[in-house]
């Protein structure tokens, strides 16, 4: 997993040490790994991110079991962690710390400086027993011992399967 320093956030003492902007998402969102969430935690990240200027209109938490650089593991967090009512928080950005140049404002939000801030809450609860209530991940990459993998990944082809892109 790539890291790199956020800042901003640990200016606040808030848990989290990854921080990723999406190059397809230009400016416009990004992904914030932390080591526990929360809608709480959440809020902190948007408001530290927000203080000054609201260049990032979409902001997406998720767990550090999420490696925030690789979009699948985002969007299987984003189906599978964030709640529809209780993980989405949506807010106004007043006069001036609203981006002009986000391209889905209309021209008077742009003139204005003003917009909007979604927050995407991707992590468990922290109530949530980590032990006993979250689902164990089952996948290719984390069931099977590095010795299993490296064998069908070799023979990938001579089981009949196309090569993987």
């Amino acid at each position: 997993m790539r890291k790199i320093n956020c800042f901003i956030p640990q200016k606040r003492d808030l848990p989290s040490d990854l921080f990723s902007p999406r190059i397809a998402g230009v400016t416009h969102i990004v992904v914030v790994g932390v080591k526990r969430g929360g809608n709480e935690v959440a809020k902190q990240i948007k408001d530290v991110l927000t203080a000054r200027r609201a260049d990032v209109n979409k902001i997406i938490v998720v767990d550090d079991d999420i490696d925030p650089f690789d979009f699948d593991q985002v969007i299987h967090a984003f189906a599978t962690k964030c709640h529809p009512l209780r993980g989405i928080f949506c807010e106004e950005i007043e006069p001036p710390k609203g981006n002009a140049l986000t391209p889905c404002y209309n021209a008077q939000e742009r003139r204005a400086y003003r917009g909007a801030i979604a927050l995407f809450d991707c992590t468990w609860p922290p109530e949530l027993d980590r032990i006993t209530s979250v689902p164990i991940k089952n996948s290719f990459n984390i069931m099977f011992p590095d010795t299993l993998k490296n064998k069908v990944l070799t023979n990938w082809k001579t089981y009949g399967f196309k090569e993987k892109k």
